[in-house]
């Protein structure tokens, strides 16, 4: 199983210059739609499209990313069934699709946070120091 061709098709993000003391941020990633395609490379994959979005509330900014990506699988027929409007995935292949997804989404909205200087979407590590000093070896 795998995922390919992430690809970003539009990018929206905006600050709107109001200032709070404490600031929530929510992500949310749907996948819109799918649809059945052919590559001579990698045989029979599913297009996948989808939208990520980030708010910042109080109303401060935003973040939003649309675009696609590809998923196939060696036994692609036992993952995937298409039906007259609906494309079925069993569940290992919606998990990675999403995670592929997630990961990707949120690289690009944490760059484009930095950018427009809004919080990071994400917690990030912070480091902690137990003793009050450190010694360091010395720069020649």
């Amino acid at each position: 199983m795998s995922v390919v061709n992430f690809q970003v098709k539009k990018i929206a993000c905006e600050k709107s210059g109001k200032r709070a003391k404490s600031i929530e941020v929510n992500a949310a990633s749907n996948i819109d739609s799918m649809k059945k395609e052919h590559d001579p490379r990698i045989g029979d994959y599913i297009a996948v499209n989808f939208k990520y979005d980030v708010k910042y509330e109080p109303d401060v900014g935003s973040i939003s990313l649309e675009g696609s990506l590809w998923y196939y699988a060696k036994n692609f027929d036992e993952m995937v069934s298409e039906e007259k409007d609906k494309i079925e995935l069993k569940k290992d292949a919606v998990v990675e699709i999403t995670n592929a997804l997630v990961q990707d989404c949120l690289l690009e909205a944490l760059d484009l946070s930095r950018k427009i200087q809004l919080p990071p979407p994400l917690k990030l590590p912070k480091v902690d120091v137990k003793p009050e000093k450190l010694s360091f070896a010395k720069a020649s």
